[in-house]
């Protein structure tokens, strides 16, 4: 795995979905547990599970009428760049169509929906249509 878990995990489903792959895996880490069940919660992936031995990740990728769920996501924060956003900022921010931020905040990764309904703010890890 790279030294960035997040870049690392959300590219590698969106490339098993563009590729019409119904499964791919990934390195385990805790990280990566975090942000597929936010992908899982918003129906980007149909489920995950860890291996025995805690190694590898097994991620079932999420089709509508055999297109895949996730059609493209947008990287915000690296390791050279964090972006951070506060709980007014994020109530400001209005993105049109589908689009969904993840967001780590001190309660967790959760989407900037869930973000706002709970007046936090955090770093914005990506976005994801």
């Amino acid at each position: 795995m790279n030294n960035y878990t997040v870049s690392d995990t959300i590219i590698r489903v969106k490339n098993a979905a563009q590729a019409g792959r119904r499964k791919t895996e990934m390195p385990f880490s805790k990280m990566a547990q975090n942000i597929l069940s936010v992908l899982k919660k918003e129906g980007y992936i149909t489920d995950f599970k860890a291996d025995k031995n805690k190694s590898n990740l097994t991620v079932e990728i999420a089709y509508i009428d055999r297109m895949p769920a996730i059609n493209e996501v947008k990287i915000v924060s690296r390791p050279s760049i964090r972006v951070y956003e506060d709980k007014k900022g994020l109530e400001h921010k209005r993105y049109k169509g589908l689009k969904n931020l993840v967001l780590s905040t001190n309660k967790g990764i959760m989407t900037g929906k869930e973000a706002v309904e709970k007046g936090l703010g955090g770093e914005i890890l990506f976005e994801v249509w």
